[in-house]
Parts: C-alpha cells; structure tokens; sequence
C-alpha cells in the first residue's frame, strides 16, 4: 500500500530515511517522503510555540489530505481532525527532570575530538550528566554555561559531565569549543550508533547516571542545569547511591 513517511527538515532521524524508504519499497510498498521545513521532533507536542512551528503544528489536518493526495493514485482518503488528534496535538511535554525506570546504561567508548578515548564504565563510582547533543542546535549551545557552572558545584571526585556529540566532524567541534567554552569532555558519535543506543529523538537529550550506573533521570530539552532543584536531586544520588 502507499506510505508517506512525514519528517521534520531539522529531526534527529532525518539521516535513516534513505534506509527506511529502501526497506519498505524491498517489500513492495510505494514510498513518499514529505518534509516539514524548519521543524523539530515533537513540533507538534509542544504547548509554548513560537509563530512557525504553530502555523505548521495547526496545519497538520491540511498537510496530511495534500500529502495523501500526492502520494496516492487511489482517491484521496477524506481528513477529519478527531478529538484524539485535537488531544496529541496540544499534549504538554514534561519540563525538567524525569525519573525514569532504574536500568543500567548502555556501555560505551568514545573518541573525543582531541583523539582521547573514553570509556562510559570507567565513571562508575561517580554520579554522571550524559549530555546528548549537537552544535546546530541552539538549545543545546544555550544550556552549556549552566552545565559547566554545575560542574563547578559539586567534588570531580563525586560527579562529572560527559557529552556526546551526533555525528559531528572533529573540524566542526574544534571549530565550535574555539567560541564557546565548554569545561567537560566531548565525545563523537560519528556514526550515531550510541544515541541510536540510548534511543535519543531530539537534541538535546540527557541522563543521570547513579554511581552504580544505573540511569535515573533524563530531560530531552535544554534546562538551567544549576538551579538548586536539579543540583539537589544530583546531591541525593552522591549522598545515597
């Protein structure tokens, strides 16, 4: 049957299209591809929007019954917005941390951009920031001053910052850490397959780790990592690992 796969032009995932559209046409499925410029994952979850990504998230209705229409040689299939499309659309994301089931964190070992390896396993003992994140995305670049204060806040014996970057060159993170000072590690995920791991679908996207490895919390938005809620919750993992 036709399937049009709906993309955000700025999503995490934009990268797997090629092999998405490639294994379903395998199976005999004809394959569209219609992109939502400008956009991020989730647009349309979002309560607090700027002027854009409302136009675009109200507009789904209108973009779903034009995209049937250019993708299928059948007769367009008629578009009436439901309640629980009224619902999703205006669901509130959560701010802030969240904790979530305790696990054990993907194990992995990473280049930095100056060539030093790094291994996840070796921070155990420590409460860890897993930061997911990339230097296109302003909401990452914004939340970084308050990462390096927190880092400042608390024993390098007791908590530290990791961050991975998504598949970016080590030209363009030594060219971005030359403007912006950033005081933890950065790790190249140059093939995404540790944010595949860790199932990130927007940047940025982080994780405390517990000093048994162990995940904790995650927020998959930028935040002001050293208002005293954030650093108490990290106090309660070091006092009670």
């Amino acid at each position: 049957m036709p399937i049009t796969i709906v993309q955000p032009s700025e999503g995490t995932y934009r990268w797997k299209l090629p092999e998405l559209q490639a294994t379903l046409e395998k199976e005999g499925s004809r394959v569209s591809i219609a992109a939502i410029a400008g956009m991020r994952d989730w647009y349309f979850l979002r309560r607090q929007l700027d002027e854009p990504t409302r136009i675009a998230r109200d507009d789904i209705p209108n973009q779903l019954q034009n995209w049937l229409t250019l993708s299928s040689s059948m007769k367009p299939l008629l578009y009436k917005p439901s309640k629980e499309l009224e619902e999703f659309a205006v669901t509130q994301r959560v701010k802030g941390l969240v904790e979530i089931s305790e696990r054990e964190a993907p194990r992995f070992e990473l280049q930095s951009a100056k060539g030093q390896s790094l291994n996840l396993s070796d921070k155990r003992g420590k409460v860890v920031l897993l930061n997911f994140w990339a230097s296109w995305c302003p909401p990452c670049v914004k939340e970084i001053p308050s990462m390096n204060r927190l880092a400042q806040s608390f024993d390098a014996n007791q908590f530290e910052i990791v961050s991975v970057n998504f598949k970016e060159s080590p030209e363009v993170i030594t060219e971005f850490m030359s403007q912006v000072q950033v005081d933890f590690p950065v790790l190249m995920d140059l093939d995404g397959k540790v944010s595949a791991e860790y199932e990130i679908f927007s940047f940025p996207s982080s994780f405390l780790i517990d000093a048994k490895g162990q995940l904790r919390y995650s927020v998959n938005a930028a935040i002001e990592w050293d208002e005293e809620a954030v650093k108490q919750i990290i106090q309660e993992l070091i006092t009670h690992p």
